[in-house]
């Protein structure tokens, strides 16, 4: 079950509004579901899952990302998905938080998760890869935007690296399918 949610400042006062559009699918469309990527997000902390589908996922030792690579998993294995306009979830934007903070080292973790993801739809269903290497392409495109706007002192290699997990990525999914899948702000991003 995905809930609806706000994002509020620290003393609770609201940012902004995030409605999800209400959403039911089965089996394994569940998988495909989270893999596209349309209303739906990679928090796990608006969601509600059974306790026993923990039990079949790997939880990989990251400083971010890793609420994609569970969610990857929970999706696939999930009979069932419900998106519902409720709010159940009230998340307080934190000024030392990971993501509101400059460009750090931590963040390339989503490279790991990116990569976990595509290893996991490859050895479970490979027609999901797809989505899983544009997205890595994207993750790729904000972490060097993020970096080069930085003060980070390795710039330059961390930057190298961007571009051929890029590079990578690009060639197995090519541009036939990265124009074919995914949302069409995705998609011009990556253009």
């Amino acid at each position: 079950l995905e809930y609806s949610y706000n994002m509020v400042d620290e003393n609770g006062n609201i940012i902004s509004k995030h409605q999800m559009k209400p959403k039911k699918c089965d089996g394994v469309l569940c998988g495909k579901y989270f893999a596209r990527h349309r209303n739906t997000t990679n928090y796990l902390w608006n969601k509600l899952f059974r306790k026993e589908l923990f039990t079949l996922v790997e939880l990989p030792e990251l400083s971010a990302g890793e609420d994609y690579a569970v969610l990857a998993q929970l999706f696939y294995f999930a009979t069932g998905y419900q998106a519902v306009r409720q709010e159940g979830y009230q998340y307080v934007m934190t000024s030392d938080s990971l993501s509101r903070k400059p460009f750090s080292r931590q963040r390339l973790d989503n490279i790991a998760a990116g990569q976990f993801v595509i290893d996991f739809y490859r050895h479970n269903n490979p027609a999901l890869c797809p989505y899983a290497l544009q997205k890595m392409c994207s993750t790729a495109v904000i972490l060097y935007c993020q970096c080069m706007q930085s003060k980070e002192t390795d710039k330059e290699n961390i930057c190298q690296r961007l571009k051929q997990v890029f590079s990578k990525s690009y060639k197995e999914l090519g541009l036939t399918k990265m124009l074919r899948i995914g949302s069409l702000a995705r998609r011009m991003m990556l253009l």
